[in-house]
């Protein structure tokens, strides 16, 4: 008997898989031929949410069964089959990459022209990590890589939920960040500076905003406590924002 197993080194999400997938493959490398009760048990993974697993690594190619009289037994395939399948995932992506890349122009050229296409607006934590990533992408390709923001306390815990590396590949990216902080914080920001701003007390603004190249990105809650976010992309109400906020910052 192997012995239980809380969790596992494995991450097969590149195939589409999560961690219970993992965890239910490994146990079968390690038990053989098994029955759905026998990877529970070893799991710890109640027996609908094992089979739903098992069902998913027999479509990906990684589990199959052998029909007893009563019911199926399972087994791993080879884990070197886990390296068949990421080239094949890798091989659809490429070609997938090709496809794009030939329709975007006509894509492009068809595509209708909206007055207020330099507004753009985003819902929930998905939107607040896409403005997250367009702030990253857009400054990794200016000479001064470099953008402000203006954080609230409130603001903070909604921000990177979706994005929880983000901070990271800022510093991978080598973009600096001067920040205006709202409401105190112990946070530690590297290669960042951050500037203190005083509140009345009783007052909790719950915004936060973004300067950089051309763009200006305002992240709120609405009355759900769900966050949503606005992105203007003008080069001249960018640069008004930007001389605000170091007027202020040299004034603090």
């Amino acid at each position: 008997m192997i012995p239980f197993m809380k969790e596992s080194n494995l991450d097969l999400k590149m195939l589409g898989l999560d961690g219970r997938d993992s965890r239910v493959y490994a146990a079968l490398l390690k038990s053989g031929l098994s029955s759905v009760r026998k990877i529970a048990d070893y799991t710890k993974i109640n027996r609908g949410s094992v089979y739903d697993s098992i069902k998913k690594l027999t479509t990906a190619g990684l589990v199959s069964y052998q029909q007893a009289k009563v019911n199926r037994k399972y087994f791993a395939e080879d884990p070197t089959k886990i390296f068949e399948l990421i080239n094949s995932k890798r091989d659809e992506l490429d070609e997938a990459e090709k496809k794009t890349k030939q329709a975007i122009p006509s894509l492009v050229s068809e595509a209708a022209y909206t007055p207020y296409s330099n507004i753009k607006f985003y819902e929930d934590d998905e939107g607040v990590a896409v403005i997250l990533r367009d702030v990253l992408d857009t400054v990794s390709k200016l000479q001064k890589k470099e953008y402000r923001a203006i954080s609230s306390k409130p603001m903070r815990q909604y921000l990177y939920k979706k994005f929880p590396n983000y901070t990271k590949q800022r510093i991978a990216k080598n973009i600096y960040v001067k920040v205006i902080s709202i409401g105190k914080t112990e946070d530690e920001i590297k290669t960042a500076s951050r500037i203190l701003l005083g509140v009345d007390q009783g007052k909790q603004p719950s915004s936060y905003t973004l300067i950089y190249g051309n763009k200006i990105a305002i992240i709120g809650l609405n009355d759900s406590f769900n966050p949503y976010g606005l992105v203007i992309e003008d080069q001249g109400a960018a640069d008004m924002q930007s001389l605000i906020f170091d007027n202020l910052e040299s004034s603090l």
